[in-house]
């Protein structure tokens, strides 16, 4: 991560790894096919991590309601992507390289797969448990928080003023305090219909 982290995706290379880590190149290649396999090995490391901390974060604290869920989501994203900032650029790094290369993009494509499960299932659980519904699926829960997370941490990372601290969680309190059902007609702030 550091090597990656110093050198960018495309100019680190194992031999750079192997003296960082203080191993034989020959190590690295017994453990891993390439640094495709080596920086998606960390992507891995990084999901469950951050997964484990927002399930500890949503699931082992107190909340009364659903709605309260979305301050703490949010606030905990926006620390994971300000303590790692180089994670951000690292991932858009990849991400254009997955983009021109086939296998890489059958790699990343079956790893932010597994991100959007993980994502999903804990979002079915956390409705699970307040016991509320934002007519939005796991699933679309995932590619929403997803798609907001690393949007705005690229805008953060061009701009930090133009992000304000508090913006995700704003955007998540909407989505749950106001969700849409199937058919896109808005409901009501407790899960019914706004119009029966």
């Amino acid at each position: 991560m550091d090597v990656f982290a110093r050198e960018g995706f495309y100019a680190a290379t194992l031999d750079d790894v192997a003296a960082d880590a203080g191993l034989t190149k020959g190590a690295i290649y017994s453990n891993f096919a390439g640094k495709r396999e080596l920086f998606l090995a960390l992507f891995e490391e990084q999901v469950t991590r951050r997964a484990q901390v927002v399930r500890t974060a949503l699931l082992d604290a107190p909340h009364e309601s659903g709605a309260e869920v979305a301050s703490p989501l949010a606030a905990l994203a926006d620390r994971l992507a300000a303590t790692e900032p180089s994670w951000q650029v690292l991932y858009i790094e990849f991400w254009l390289f997955a983009m021109r290369n086939p296998d890489a993009h059958r790699l990343l494509t079956a790893a932010r797969r597994r991100l959007r499960q993980t994502i999903a299932e804990l979002a079915e659980e956390v409705e699970q448990r307040f016991g509320w519904d934002t007519g939005i699926s796991g699933t679309q829960w995932a590619t929403i928080v997803l798609g907001l997370s690393n949007g705005l941490a690229l805008e953060r990372l061009v701009d930090p003023e133009a992000v304000p601290d508090d913006l995700l969680a704003t955007v998540l309190h909407r989505l749950v305090e106001h969700p849409f059902n199937a058919g896109g007609n808005e409901m009501s702030s407790g899960g019914g219909p706004a119009n029966s």
